[in-house]
């Protein structure tokens, strides 16, 4: 379940209604100032699952990869994917006082994350 501040992180396919200009293709409607980011040009780049799945865009694996690590609660920076069929490599680090580099393998299967593998992570600077 994702809170209101992730969904706030996703980018929005943006679905203009007369009487509500600010509604997305999942369903949210937001009010007061609107941060223009906040909606994905074109449409099939947004990184909200509900909002691809109403315009019927279909998620990459890398691109599953890449929404699962922008929605960790962590700071991620990514580095890296690589994809190849359903597996997707990836490095990155994850922010904070000593950044540490990590680097998983995924596996998606059905428009979802089947499986990580974690491969061994080191401290940025450090052989």
């Amino acid at each position: 379940m994702l809170s209101c501040l992730s969904l706030l992180h996703l980018t929005h396919v943006r679905v203009e209604r007369a009487d509500d200009p600010h509604r997305t293709a999942c369903g949210i409607s937001v009010v007061g100032t609107v941060d223009p980011d906040m909606f994905a040009e074109p449409a099939s780049t947004a990184t909200c699952t509900g909002c691809r799945q109403a315009i019927g865009a279909a998620l990459t694996p890398k691109s599953l990869v890449r929404r699962y690590l922008d929605e960790t609660d962590r700071r991620v920076v990514v580095d890296d994917l690589i994809a190849e069929g359903p597996r997707v490599f990836a490095r990155f680090h994850l922010g904070g006082a000593r950044s540490t580099v990590q680097t998983a393998i995924f596996t998606v299967a059905g428009q979802r994350i089947v499986e990580i593998e974690p491969l061994s992570p080191h401290l940025e600077g450090t052989a």
